[in-house]
């Protein structure tokens, strides 16, 4: 799939944007919006090639990395943290938004 800046694409019940594609960037990373819905996430699965950084604008994601559970929130407009999963982890994550 060859995706370029502002496409939308659903993966696993979330709506994605790209905001800067591979090639916008010479080939080293891709920035991409994610919408995840209350309840919504990927399964879990392994990065073979790319690392993956997150950071949340509003509500909850929990996040799950080689069995290991991280809580990752937004509150009062502060950024409370930022994670960067490495490449061939399993991971997976969860808007526990209610």
């Amino acid at each position: 799939m060859n995706l370029t800046k502002e496409d939308n694409i659903a993966v696993a019940g979330d709506i994605n944007t790209i905001v800067a594609s591979k090639e916008d960037t010479g080939r080293t990373y891709s920035f991409i919006e994610a919408k995840v819905f209350p309840g919504g996430g990927p399964a879990p699965h392994i990065q073979t090639r790319e690392h993956e950084g997150f950071y949340v604008v509003e509500g909850q994601l929990t996040f799950k990395v080689d069995k290991q559970r991280i809580e990752h929130y937004k509150i009062y407009f502060q950024l409370v943290a930022f994670i960067i999963l490495k490449f061939q982890l399993c991971s997976t994550h969860t808007n526990c938004t209610g």
